[in-house]
C-alpha cells in the first residue's frame, strides 16, 4: 500500500493532468471545438424545444468534458443572453443508429 500511495503522490506532483481524470470519470473542461459545434447543431432544435428558448435566440458553447461510456457523455456549458445552463448530451455509439440526445440540463 505505502509503494502505491507514493508513486501516486508523484504522478501528482509531476503530471497533475493525469492525476486530475479519474478512469471513467469526465475529461477536464475543454474550449469548446469543431466536434461539440457539429454535436450542438444536430441537436438545435431539441435544445431549442427543452431550454425553452425564443426563437432566434442562440446558444453560444463555454466549455465542455467528456466521459466515454457505451457511447459518449458531454457535459456542457452554454451561454444564452448573459444566462449559463449546463447540459449533459449522450451520444450513443454508431453502429446503433440513434441520434444524439439532450439528457438533463440546469440553468445557473
Amino acid at each position: 500500500r505505502t509503494g502505491r500511495t507514493r508513486w501516486c503522490c508523484v504522478v501528482s506532483q509531476h503530471c497533475p493532468d493525469f492525476a486530475m481524470q479519474m478512469a471513467g470519470g469526465f475529461s477536464h473542461p475543454m474550449e469548446p471545438d469543431d466536434e461539440l459545434r457539429q454535436l450542438l447543431a444536430t441537436l438545435s432544435e431539441e435544445l431549442a424545444t427543452k431550454l425553452q428558448l425564443n426563437s432566434g435566440r442562440t446558444l453560444e458553447p463555454v466549455s465542455y468534458s467528456k466521459q466515454v461510456v457505451a457511447g459518449m457523455n458531454y457535459r456542457v456549458t452554454l451561454k444564452n443572453e448573459g444566462r449559463l445552463v449546463d447540459c449533459t448530451i449522450f451520444k450513443p455509439l454508431p453502429h446503433t443508429g440513434e441520434a444524439p440526445q439532450l439528457s438533463e440540463f440546469t440553468w445557473r
